[in-house]
């Protein structure tokens, strides 16, 4: 049965994602406890060509979040999320980079939104991301520090702080 809430915020009811994004996930949660989670949510076996609605989702990842090491595990999962769009590097900076994954992100969602992203950059190695939608802050924590680790200087080592505000989160981002 699927919540009407989640840990971390409404859903539209109606938002769908799509099953190649939702493939990356379930990719590394392959190892008990976690692949109990997926069998619970009935996602053992995902199309990558169909769309599973969004509350499914959240359902399983508030169910990794709350196990023993949770967040860290949810983070971990937003740094496979990073990787897999490895694929996409291009030639610039960062913030490039962000503007090409906030078009990609819109296309994984159908029937209402996930989560909106609004970066400002400070300079060439600050930003401020406004991030909103229900998706908890540790997997956005891990899409960041990654895309910081795998695009940025050689010498980078991310800083992130997070802080809540009305519809989401407000990071701040340093390397």
């Amino acid at each position: 049965m699927l919540h009407d809430r989640s840990l971390f915020g409404e859903a539209n009811p109606q938002t769908e994602i799509i099953g190649s994004a939702l493939r990356v996930f379930i990719d590394q949660m392959q190892d008990p406890p976690l692949d109990r989670i997926l069998s619970r949510h009935r996602l053992t076996d995902v199309n990558i060509q169909e769309w599973y609605p969004i509350r499914q989702v959240l359902n399983l990842i508030e169910d990794v979040y709350c196990l023993p090491n949770g967040r860290a595990m949810v983070a971990a999962l937003g740094q496979a999320g990073a990787r897999s769009v490895v694929g996409y590097r291009i030639n610039g900076s960062i913030s490039d980079l962000i503007r090409m994954y906030t078009r990609l992100l819109n296309g994984l969602y159908r029937g209402g939104s996930g989560s909106h992203l609004n970066v400002t950059m400070l300079d060439e190695r600050r930003f401020l991301a406004a991030i909103s939608g229900p998706l908890p802050p540790e997997l956005w924590y891990g899409i960041i520090h990654e895309f910081i680790r795998l695009h940025g200087p050689i010498d980078s080592q991310p800083v992130i702080y997070w802080l809540p505000f009305s519809h989401g989160y407000l990071f701040n981002v340093n390397w």
